[in-house]
Formats: structure tokens, C-alpha cells, sequence
């Protein structure tokens, strides 16, 4: 993870634990391989963008603007020789890019300086590069959660219902699966999820009572909106 130069003294990044247990859950549902660690740097990331019709990006967003420009937003990658792996908001802003929906699955990326004309940030500069859909979540949100909730939504979304409904109807999910249920989902596509996964999701139901939502918080998964078409 890159440092944030603009702080003093400079702050370092650390890694999102589960960003890789999410990003290998999604992969094999979009018949893709996931970039993860090292391998995620800027340049190799803004090489494959412009390509890509589906976009999934799991990671730390920053709300300041780093290079002071103006607008607000970052996407940290992997730090390179050759920059320091922030994907500002600006530069997606300049991109060209004909993804049918980007979802950026990190803290905070939905927020950004509020104007007259709504949110800047990220989200915006996505859809101005020409991405016809993007979901942001607002707060940051529970790793294990998210994981859950993002393998839900490409479920219902690669049936062919838009991003907005397909979002809604996996968050309806998430909020209403008991213990058994959810148990019961996992063991179904436990294809997707590694053994970290796994054994934090037992750890974490072992003491319920069969019929609890562990889920039901709106924090897990409230976080969520789509944006554009």
C-alpha cells in the first residue's frame, strides 16, 4: 500500500485484509483472474481499464485531494518505481473508459466535496470518463460482509437486472439471512470463499441462535448505492 504524502509525518497505508479474499471470491464469477498485492500497481491497473466492461476494485479510497487539484478522491494500488500508486479522481476524470459498471468496494469513495451540483469525487469522475454505471459505498464497511454481499450481487446481476435493482435485492438478502440460511448459501458456493473466509464466517455464527440475522445491521451493508444508469 502506498504512503499518503501530504500528512505529517507521511502515513502508511496498510493493507485491507480481506481486499484479496474478496477480489478471488468475485473473479470466478466474472470468468476473470483477480490482480492482487504487488501486482496491482497504477500502471498496470490504468493499462487494463480502458478494456475492461466490468470493473471491481477493492481497497482504501481516500475522500482529500493528494495533489491538491481540486478534486477530491484516490484509488490506493500498489506503489511502483515509478509513482506512488494513487489513481486520483482527476486522472480518471481524463480517462476514456467503456466499462458497463465499476464497482469501487473500498472506505469512503462515495464521498467527496459537496457543490450545487452534488457529489465530486470519484464516482462522478467515473461516470464523466464514460463508465455507465458505479456502485461506491460511503462508510467504510466489515470485510466479511461485503465479501458476502458483492458475491450475492453479481449473482442477480449477471442474470441481467440493472446494478441499481440487483444492489437493492442483495442487500435485502444480507439483512435478512438468519445463521442456517446463510450457512446453508455458503456450503452452496463455498467455491468462491477461502479458508480465511470460512473460518471467520463459522467464528462468527458459532454462538447464534439458528434463526439471528448477523447481518441485519444496516452498517453491513447500507454503505452501498449505484450511481448512473
Amino acid at each position: 500500500m502506498p504512503t499518503i504524502p501530504l500528512t505529517e509525518p507521511p502515513v502508511q497505508l496498510q493493507d485491507l485484509a480481506w481486499a484479496k479474499t474478496e477480489a478471488n471470491a468475485i473473479a470466478p464469477l466474472l470468468n476473470t483472474q483477480a490482480i492482487t498485492g504487488a501486482d496491482a500497481t497504477k500502471a498496470y491497473i490504468t493499462q487494463l481499464l480502458p478494456k475492461a466492461r466490468l470493473i471491481h476494485i477493492a481497497t482504501h479510497g481516500l475522500l482529500d485531494d493528494i495533489r491538491q487539484l481540486g478534486i477530491p478522491g484516490a484509488i490506493a494500488l500498489a506503489p511502483s518505481d515509478e509513482d506512488n500508486g494513487f489513481l486520483t479522481a482527476g486522472e480518471i476524470y481524463d480517462m476514456k473508459l467503456n466499462a458497463e459498471l465499476v464497482v469501487l468496494s473500498a472506505c469512503s469513495t462515495g464521498q467527496g466535496k459537496i457543490t450545487g451540483d452534488g457529489v465530486v469525487g470519484l464516482s462522478r469522475c467515473l461516470i464523466a470518463a464514460g463508465v455507465k454505471s458505479v456502485i461506491v459505498s460511503l462508510w467504510s464497511v466489515g470485510d466479511l460482509s461485503t465479501a458476502l454481499l458483492m458475491v450475492k450481487f453479481y449473482q442477480i446481476f449477471q442474470q441481467g437486472v440493472a446494478a441499481a435493482i440487483a444492489l437493492n435485492e442483495a442487500q435485502r438478502w444480507l439483512l435478512g439471512i438468519n445463521k442456517t440460511e446463510l450457512a446453508a448459501w455458503v456450503k452452496t458456493n463455498e467455491r468462491f470463499f477461502d479458508a480465511t473466509l470460512k473460518m471467520n464466517l463459522r467464528h462468527r455464527l458459532h454462538q447464534l441462535d439458528d434463526n439471528a440475522k448477523p447481518f441485519e445491521n444496516p452498517r453491513h451493508w447500507a454503505a452501498f448505492c449505484a450511481i448512473g444508469q
